[in-house]
């Protein structure tokens, strides 16, 4: 059954303040702009079906257009990059059983994990994530509740002129390669709750 959820729209006539970047050492650092006004909204789904006692399947989706928190004004190029905005898609199902779970999502045109990707605009044309993880004591069934477990994640990106790692001037474009690039992790994990 789709579960009701707040479907914001923001009405920007005017830019916004100047945001805050946080560098790798804790340095505060301000933008030197924000983004231009442009009013932008979101819509999310959400649908949980009980299959059995033990086991659920959850399914989230959310898109809309979307601006980054900062801006920079070096170059008219970076202005550009910076300034657009982007109409971004997210989807995923997660299986939960008693003992493990399995998840699988799609990211289209959306930023990266990290914070400075959506600070600097920084987006992947495409996402692929999958993960399974094993609960190692009593499971809980709420998404972001902590629980000791164990498990592998494996995320594929697809790369272009607005993804960070990426350098064209290294691409050979006579190869039948992607001139655009890729880029993929492999991570195992274990999570501790106490």
């Amino acid at each position: 059954m789709p579960h009701p959820r707040d479907e914001p729209y923001r009405h920007q006539p005017t830019t916004t303040d100047a945001g805050v970047f946080v560098g790798r050492l804790g340095d505060l650092f301000e933008f030197a702009g924000a983004p231009p006004a442009k009013d932008i909204w979101e819509l999310h789904l959400r649908a949980v079906s009980k299959l059995s006692a033990t086991s659920r399947l959850v399914f989230n989706a959310m898109g809309g257009p979307a601006q980054p928190n900062g801006n920079v004004f070096d170059t008219d190029e970076a202005a550009a990059q910076i300034n657009r905005t982007i109409k971004r898609f997210h989807a995923d199902a997660r299986y939960i059983n008693s003992r493990m779970s399995v998840m699988g999502a799609v990211k289209i045109n959306d930023w990266g994990p990290y914070d400075y990707h959506r600070d600097f605009n920084l987006t992947f044309p495409l996402q692929l994530m999958g993960d399974v993880g094993v609960t190692l004591g009593m499971p809980r069934w709420f998404y972001d509740t902590p629980q000791t477990k164990v498990g592998i994640r494996f995320t594929y990106r697809t790369l272009d002129e607005f993804s960070d790692k990426y350098y064209p001037a290294e691409v050979d474009l006579t190869s039948d390669e992607d001139p655009d690039g890729y880029e993929w992790e492999f991570r195992t994990y274990l999570h501790f709750a106490i």
